[in-house]
């Protein structure tokens, strides 16, 4: 059967159907970021990465979509049925604090957290402090950051991507001069964690919380099980250099004086399936890194990138989407643009900009094969983060999801059918479905809504909607 995703707004005159390529679908900015929300997403289903781009001290945060705090458990309140009636007479009688109370105790635990896995650190030696010329940019067009800038009169250039072909991201250090590329490099977490050095790569091994609290007043806030419950993961990073030196320790690895750099970062989780311990009945996440070093080490960055682009392409080149013609604006960076746009300047590239950025971060969180994107898509700082960065199956499906151009980012997870009337009032109604297990490749819209129903899946059910 087709299944039909519809368009959250109808598009104008302006959407092009050719093979035109468009120079204007880039982020850029000129300067590097301060705080988290500044960073620049980078994803390719499963590993996720937010790039700073500083000019000494550079920081790209790392998250893993299968990293979450806790374990399997049913999440049932056995209790909680017989506090509705109290409930009821509590709200009927006008006593909200009292049914407020009540409610409580029909609720079951909240979720499990949705974590940070790590941050790559890349502290730079650099003889001047005069930087002139910086400028860091996303290419939607080819999913990959950039930094550039000048220091020293030699031109500097950091370009990073994360491949969903080859699982792993990959970081080139260039600059126009030879022998002026000298870091040190480092791995740190959030969470339990520990470095060592192995196979010439540097690799951390860390443990997640079995619980998190939701609340700050509540008397536990994060809880580790020395016994082993928790999930387990690791990061492995290595170096490719031409000329120069490299040095590993148990902490860091140290580049001296190198005309070029290639940096490899693999990981992995425990992660076994929702209904398996990560931490007595995990997947052994080292075997996995390993792999995936050992599969891609020999590949050169212009190799990765090639494959990277073309897979990425695929999805992102399914729509061309154009407005307005203002080139002064698009001179601008991107956070003045934004500036002016606030205040009243009409920027109509920058709408399709951002509509192609909402497109490029659902390719970047959400592959075959991984779980969906969840309320953050799969970014996230924080060890307790707002809301959990969990999945809400009220809203935030239909928020992720609703409008895709590329159903292989549902595919297996969820579904949508408009051609169903739930209700009988003669309206289509849409219906998000998840589908964890089940093939229905095939199937008929109503067979689809037999499943749906009959096996009491999660669904989210808008009344009345029809199709653009």
């Amino acid at each position: 059967m087709k299944i039909f995703l519809p368009i959250l707004f109808l598009l104008s005159a302006g959407v092009l159907c050719g093979q035109q390529r468009y120079n204007n679908l880039e982020l850029w900015y000129d300067r590097p970021a301060t705080i988290w929300e500044e960073a620049l997403p980078l994803g390719n289903g499963q590993l996720g990465a937010m790039v700073f781009g500083q000019i000494r001290s550079g920081r790209i945060q790392l998250n893993d979509n299968t990293l979450w705090s806790g374990y399997p458990e049913p999440g049932n309140n056995p209790n909680g049925q017989k506090y509705l009636p109290l409930v009821r007479d509590a709200v009927s009688k006008g006593d909200y604090d009292l049914a407020a109370g009540y409610w409580k105790k029909m609720q079951g635990p909240y979720s499990a957290r949705y974590l940070p896995m790590a941050d790559l650190n890349l502290d730079f030696d650099l003889v001047d402090t005069v930087i002139t010329g910086y400028k860091r940019t996303l290419d939607l067009n080819t999913a990959t950051a950039s930094v550039t800038f000048r220091s020293g009169g030699v031109v500097f250039k950091r370009q990073i991507l994360t491949s969903h072909p080859d699982n792993i991201m990959v970081i080139r250090l260039t600059a126009d001069r030879t022998k002026r590329i000298s870091f040190t490099a480092d791995l740190r977490s959030r969470l339990n964690f520990h470095t060592v050095r192995n196979d010439l790569a540097l690799v951390l091994k860390g443990k997640a919380p079995i619980y998190v609290a939701n609340r700050e007043a509540e008397p536990l806030q994060v809880v580790y099980d020395k016994i082993g419950e928790g999930m387990n993961f690791e990061v492995r990073l290595k170096v490719k250099n031409k000329g120069g030196t490299v040095v590993y320790t148990d902490s860091t690895l140290v580049v001296q004086n190198a005309d070029a750099v290639t940096l490899y970062l693999s990981e992995a989780t425990s992660f076994n399936g929702f209904d398996k311990s990560p931490g007595l009945q995990g997947k052994d996440p080292s075997l996995k890194s390993q792999e995936i070093m050992k599969r891609n080490y020999s590949k050169s960055y212009e190799q990765l990138n090639q494959v990277h682009v073309k897979d990425y392409q695929s999805l992102f080149n399914r729509v061309k989407f154009t407005l307005g013609s203002d080139e002064q604006a698009a001179k601008l960076p991107t956070d003045e643009r934004m500036i002016r746009f606030n205040e009243g300047n009409r920027d109509d590239r920058l709408i399709a900009l951002y509509y192609q950025y909402g497109r490029y971060l659902l390719i970047s969180c959400s592959r075959p094969g991984a779980p969906p994107a969840n309320l953050q898509g799969m970014w996230n700082d924080h060890v307790q983060p707002p809301w959990g960065s969990n999945y809400t199956r009220s809203a935030h499906g239909l928020l992720n999801f609703t409008g895709a151009t590329f159903p292989e980012s549902i595919k297996g997870r969820w579904i949508t059918m408009t051609d169903a009337d739930t209700d009988n009032d003669g309206d289509n109604d849409l219906i998000l479905g998840s589908f964890t297990s089940m093939d229905v490749q095939g199937d008929s819209t109503s067979e689809i809504r037999k499943k749906l129903f009959s096996e009491n899946l999660p669904l989210v059910v808008l009344r009345n909607t029809r199709r653009f």
